[in-house]
């Protein structure tokens, strides 16, 4: 994965063999998405950043349905949102969202959103800063949708809010896996700058 500037992320590490990821699907069994504390763990950290560098390897274990990874994803980073801790992990977790941000779209991905918010600070925004003017498809709009999250937490960053955010900016609200033009990428960079500006 390409870097963003001097909030660089992690250089991606060899997929995980299918033992491994039963390994850490077995660790995480019984103990995602069941209420309370959840805290945070090694496996889930582990899990998240292996489906961020290579998906096909944990959406594609023996014997489990892709719509069963995709509901366990979901779970995660609920529990992750819910944890009442998470600054033993949070450079991980900034590194993981940053990747996340300049990768191509994923099912679920949205509960990133919320994570951006237990998350904010300085390194974050720096990386997402950095990320407008990325070149991958996809990047300058997802990196501006999470810094307008950031910048106004008290509305929660729902699909219905996203919707009108996409709308507001002239964007289609479903982010294809095509490339933004780069008018549609220098205005959103414009007009974020503006607002800081303001």
């Amino acid at each position: 994965m390409a870097g963003h500037g001097t909030a660089g992320r992690r250089a991606a590490g060899a997929a995980p063999s299918e033992a491994e990821v039963l390994r850490v699907l077995r660790a995480l069994d019984g103990h995602v998405g069941y209420g309370g504390d959840p805290g945070v763990t090694e496996e889930q950290i582990t899990w998240l950043r292996w489906e961020n560098e290579h998906p096909t390897a944990v959406y594609l274990p023996p014997g489990l349905p892709p719509y069963a990874v995709w509901n366990l994803k979901q779970n995660l980073l609920r529990d992750l949102c819910r944890a009442s801790v998470l600054a033993p992990f949070e450079g991980e977790l900034v590194e993981l969202l940053l990747g996340v941000v300049h990768r191509r779209h994923e099912e679920y991905d949205r509960y990133y959103s919320r994570l951006a918010l237990r998350l904010d600070g300085p390194r974050l925004r720096a990386g997402l800063t950095a990320a407008l003017d990325a070149q991958e498809a996809g990047t300058g709009v997802r990196a501006a949708w999470l810094l307008d999250v950031l910048d106004h937490p008290d509305v929660p960053p729902t699909h219905a809010r996203w919707r009108a955010w996409t709308a507001a900016h002239g964007l289609p609200h479903r982010l294809d896996r095509s490339a933004h033009d780069e008018d549609e990428r220098d205005r959103l960079h414009a007009r974020r700058r503006a607002a800081m500006r303001a």
